[in-house]
């Protein structure tokens, strides 16, 4: 499907929230696991390293942009038209517009009141919940279960909440398994917002790209190294990938 590379680092697919909720709503439950991913600007740095999380995206039905950031660095550098596609409004599409009660859904990660909530409010009959130990992908049987886990529990959805790139390394070993089928999706703190356990950042500052910062007011410690150490060499990535375009042209 069309799409824009960026930076040499990853393609993304032409879509924004709603498009990406239609495309998964068309795909047949049975049809053979496939792994979504939704990079932004931490993450595209994972891949500028080598790190594994690049696998999950090669291997990828979708790749959407989850990041304001990385869309106006696309724009202003580039002249992309990048669109958004946030796993949080994905995932909350997903859940109002998509699933239906009967609908079998596998969570990994989250606890077990988010997991009864979100039954409640969404009136999901079918969910299926495995809260692996933490540190669970340096650990091989604990991987191991949770990759089992999933198979034992086919669902239309499998939505992992077990952080970057714990979470699309696990989906991405279902989906070489060959044995699973529906959609597997990491979504991060997703399903607390749908929740409403955690409180997502106003309308107004997501679409101005300032949801990092609501974050980071919400819970400094946790995202400080994310915003400052983690994504900022995403500039100087971005910065010698547009001065190799000049100088080439």
């Amino acid at each position: 499907m069309p799409g824009s590379d960026f930076i040499g680092l990853v393609r993304f697919d032409d879509m924004d929230a709603a498009q990406a909720a239609a495309w998964l709503d068309g795909r047949p439950a049975a049809a053979p696991f496939a792994l979504v991913v939704t990079p932004n600007a931490q993450h595209l740095v994972l891949i500028a390293r080598g790190d594994p999380y690049a696998q999950a995206c090669a291997a990828a039905a979708l790749v959407l942009n989850d990041s304001q950031v990385v869309r106006g660095l696309a724009r202003l550098f580039f002249g992309q038209r990048l669109k958004l596609a946030a796993g949080s409004d994905v995932t909350a599409l997903l859940l109002r517009q998509v699933v239906r009660p009967d609908d079998a859904i596998t969570i990994i990660g989250g606890t077990p009141e988010m997991a009864a909530r979100l039954g409640q409010q969404y009136g999901l009959a079918r969910i299926a919940q495995h809260i692996p130990p933490m540190g669970y992908a340096e650990q091989p049987a604990a991987f191991a279960q949770a990759v089992e886990f999933v198979l034992a529990h086919p669902a239309r959805f499998t939505f992992a909440c077990t952080g970057t790139p714990r979470s699309e390394s696990l989906l991405l070993a279902v989906q070489r398994s060959g044995r699973g089928t529906g959609i597997g999706l990491s979504v991060g703190a997703s399903l607390f917002f749908a929740t409403g356990m955690v409180r997502r950042a106003p309308a107004v500052m997501r679409r101005v790209g300032l949801e990092w910062l609501w974050r980071l007011a919400l819970n400094p410690r946790q995202h400080a190294r994310r915003v400052f150490i983690d994504s900022l060499p995403l500039l100087s990535l971005v910065w010698r990938a547009w001065r190799g375009r000049r100088a080439h042209g």
